[in-house]
């Protein structure tokens, strides 16, 4: 009986000591965590990009619209509190355009909260063009401009701090019946930031983008698309999503990104409403590594086309 009880305290004080080491690491490698989230790129930090190509590449791929509305959410869940991001796009066919000669103008806003005394910010204007230069081929080019802020608030590690610079980007993409590719750089200006004693260059980005649509039989067509980032400053990354559309409604699909994390979506795509369509889309991501250095998430995506 009392090596029993001998037995339980032991399991209890290495239980209580993992605990206490896990803790230790946690506020060790903090500022990495920090720093790695600043450094984190638009295009890593959404999982469902392959929703909304000008997250990576500004232009248009789709002009089957009017106007079209996109919002998407990331909350993180775990042990870090107020970690999130969100991004609102508006799209709308300019009333220039003629068959086969598109212009698009757009706008965008990007926040990304780490924590309670960081913000991350930009906005961008959107301009696109798409032609049609073939049978059944398309070239589309597009630009942004706007700035991006870094702001710090004032907390007990020191005083805060806010800094803005100019951004922008431009790309262009060939469309050939169901397959599309595409080239862009963002953050063209290689600006440099400073909110606090600490510097963040915005080092330009290459953009590799490849979609191709397969219509695998009346009531169900699946779509893959690749992405692939360059980086100048250190190691380049991709995200490759696969997914399948049921009966024109039902969407699933599948991420698998570079940088340690899947995602797992579902939801309905094209809902009819009037003359409008719905696309709703949640998403579930999951880090991978021996020490996670962020928190699992959850995604909503919701966009409104007309």
């Amino acid at each position: 009986m009392r090596n029993s009880h001998v037995l339980y305290y032991q399991k209890q004080f290495k239980i209580s000591y993992l605990k206490i080491l896990m803790a230790l690491c946690i506020i060790m490698t903090s500022p990495i965590i920090t720093n790695a989230q600043l450094n984190a790129t638009v295009f890593e930090e959404f999982s469902q990009s392959n929703l909304n190509s000008a997250i990576y590449n500004p232009s248009p791929t789709d002009t089957s619209y009017l106007f079209k509305f996109q919002l998407d959410n990331i909350t993180e869940l775990g042990i870090f509190n107020n970690i999130g991001r969100f991004y609102l796009d508006v799209d709308k066919k300019l009333g220039l355009s003629k068959l086969n000669d598109n212009h698009y103008l757009g706008v965008s806003v990007y926040n990304s909260k780490q924590g309670d005394f960081i913000n991350r910010s930009r906005f961008h204007v959107r301009y696109g063009h798409e032609n049609k230069i073939g049978s059944k081929t398309y070239l589309s080019t597009g630009a942004t401009f706007g700035f991006v802020n870094y702001s710090f608030l004032t907390s007990q590690g020191g005083t805060g701090g806010s800094d803005f610079a100019p951004d922008g980007s431009i790309g262009f993409s060939i469309k050939h019946k169901n397959t599309s590719i595409g080239f862009a750089v963002q953050q063209i200006f290689n600006a440099v930031i400073i909110p606090v004693n600490q510097s963040f260059p915005l080092d330009r980005l290459y953009n590799i983008n490849a979609n191709r649509d397969f219509n695998i039989s009346q009531q169900v067509s699946s779509s893959t698309s690749l992405v692939y980032q360059i980086k100048s400053t250190s190691a380049s990354t991709f995200s490759l999503n696969q997914s399948i559309l049921f009966h024109k409604l039902i969407y699933v699909a599948a991420n698998y990104h570079s940088f340690n994390k899947i995602s797992l979506n579902a939801g309905i795509k094209k809902f009819r409403i009037y003359t409008h369509h719905i696309d709703l889309i949640l998403s579930y991501t999951s880090y991978r590594g021996d020490l996670k250095l962020k928190d699992n998430a959850f995604e909503f995506y919701i966009s409104l086309t007309k």
